[in-house]
């Protein structure tokens, strides 16, 4: 296993009471491969990764000095949804916070260095943090996430931009919001299972859409690129099975990985499933580790979420 890397995190305008939230959940990540400390309002020193209470007009304006060398900034919110490029909502929970914290390791640190890595900077060349030249300082999200094994990946084509959700709803599909570059799709026709499915896709960063019948789901395929489906078995109209042989069928689809939801397992339904085509089984109701390692069997870049699935 490598070793564990640590980054300080600057915090600004969070209240007293939270910030012991915080830092009790941060306390969680020192077995992680990611290991966070806080720093409240740093006054000039280094840090890794911003949090600022956007309550809080005056911690934003101390946050700026900060923001202005690229360093990325972590929004604390209220609302279920936000414009900012990352965000953490109230009440803190350690999976929330820890996981969004993560992405930006992965895609706003690590990526960056690997950016400045394969074009070294020239020797006169400011701290780490401070902005390329000619570049813009204020782009704080200048690293597009990676959309593993999509067609829209492979063409250069930017990942789908965030959506909110709302699964609970019946009728057409829903989108929740996009944190990875992942994108799911979900067809159930039951309420609690697109419930549950939605929630442990939120927890590791995932896009998702989401039907209630096989035909809905033959059209969203056609339109849209999925790093990964997962199917009930029994559906009114056309069930499990037979979607999954029709996008079997199609050339464009068929590498991606298909999960069957069933309320079964047996050996019979297994083997008519891998007869359909599909990659794996998943029995319901399912458990989040479960659900955890399905997802990093079968995404080409895994999700790294599993040690913390179990924290509220």
């Amino acid at each position: 296993m490598s070793a564990s890397k640590h980054f300080l995190v600057g915090i600004f305008g969070v209240p007293e009471l939270e910030r012991q939230v915080l830092e009790r959940i941060f306390s969680l990540s020192a077995s992680r491969a990611n290991v966070y400390r806080m720093l409240v309002d740093p006054d000039g020193q280094s840090v890794d990764i911003l949090l600022v209470d956007r309550l809080s007009t005056a911690a934003a304006g101390k946050a700026e000095a900060f923001a202005s060398n690229r360093i990325p900034v972590v929004s604390v919110i209220r609302e279920k949804e936000s414009n900012e490029p990352y965000f953490i909502r109230r009440p803190f929970t350690a999976t929330r916070t820890l996981g969004v914290l993560d992405r930006v390791v992965e895609y706003e640190i690590r990526n960056r260095a690997s950016a400045s890595a394969a074009s070294p900077a020239p020797a006169s060349a400011a701290t780490p943090h401070s902005p390329a030249p000619g570049g813009n300082p204020r782009a704080k999200n200048s690293v597009t996430p990676p959309a593993a094994n999509s067609t829209a990946a492979q063409s250069g084509a930017s990942p789908p931009a965030r959506r909110q959700v709302n699964p609970a709803d019946s009728g057409e599909f829903q989108k929740t919001f996009l944190s990875s570059g992942y994108r799911a799709l979900v067809v159930d026709d039951s309420l609690p299972v697109r419930k549950q499915v939605s929630i442990a896709l939120e927890r590791s960063g995932i896009s998702a859409d989401f039907a209630e019948d096989g035909e809905t789901a033959l059209t969203l395929v056609a339109k849209n690129d999925y790093e990964i489906i997962f199917l009930d078995v029994m559906m009114p109209g056309v069930d499990g099975y037979e979607v999954c042989k029709a996008i079997k069928r199609d050339k464009r689809k068929k590498n991606i990985p298909i999960v069957m939801l069933t309320g079964k397992s047996s050996p019979f339904d297994k083997v008519k499933g891998k007869l359909s085509g599909c990659d794996t089984y998943l029995t319901k109701p399912v458990g989040i580790r479960e659900f955890n390692r399905t997802l990093n069997k079968c995404l080409k870049e895994p999700i790294a979420f599993d040690s913390i699935a179990g924290l509220t």
